[in-house]
């Protein structure tokens, strides 16, 4: 799914007051999250990842990306992922 895509792995020094960032700094463009193990790949909004990010272990790793213009698209847990430059 993710095949061809640049996806940045996410840092602590990403982090604001604690959180992951909803969009990139600058431009403001919605970002979403993609938590990979060795177990699964798992597509999650900036609030699940959030949820998520505390409890990692070591083997998983989260990346995020910018959904540019894909109007239909949501995280695992059935939350819209705001798109760039779709249709609000």
């Amino acid at each position: 799914m993710f095949k061809g895509y640049e996806h940045h792995k996410v840092k602590d020094s990403m982090l604001i007051d604690g959180k992951l960032p909803h969009c990139t700094i600058p431009g403001g463009y919605p970002l979403y999250y993609i938590l990979h193990s060795d177990r699964l790949v798992e597509v999650l909004c900036v609030d699940c990842a959030n949820d998520y990010y505390p409890n990692m272990q070591d083997y998983e790793e989260l990346y995020c990306d910018v959904n540019w213009e894909n109007q239909n698209f949501w995280c695992e847990h059935g939350h819209k992922i705001e798109s760039a430059y779709g249709e609000a």
